[in-house]
């Protein structure tokens, strides 16, 4: 989803009950990843427009896969083709689809460690 339909006020209640890992860059945050942890789903992973492509998204997700539990799993919204790309170039596999209030979205499953 693009960032512009987020609002700051409401990261607290869509993160509650989640594990959050925050990415800086210096003494800025440029991304972060949330994960529900009973479930080992990794329900967001953002790095900021400016801060792509340094490598701080594949950091961040090699982090959050070698310090949770079980085999994660995330959904991708089937629009953001770039994601998919990434998730899929980081050795994901598409295991499932379905529809969601936001639109159409992939299920992907991580690599087994």
């Amino acid at each position: 989803m693009p960032a512009e339909s987020f609002k700051f006020e409401d990261f607290h209640r869509d993160t509650q009950g989640e594990l959050v890992w925050l990415a800086e860059s210096g003494a800025q945050p440029v991304g972060f990843a949330s994960v529900y942890l009973q479930s080992a789903f990794l329900h967001s992973l953002y790095i900021d427009r400016k801060a792509q492509g340094r490598g701080i998204g594949s950091a961040l997700l090699a982090h959050v896969i070698r310090t949770t539990r079980g085999r994660m799993t995330l959904k991708c919204l089937t629009f953001n083709r770039l994601a998919q790309a990434f998730y899929l170039a980081h050795g994901w596999t598409i295991i499932d689809s379905g529809e969601s209030a936001h639109g159409p979205y992939l299920t992907f499953e991580a690599p087994a460690a």
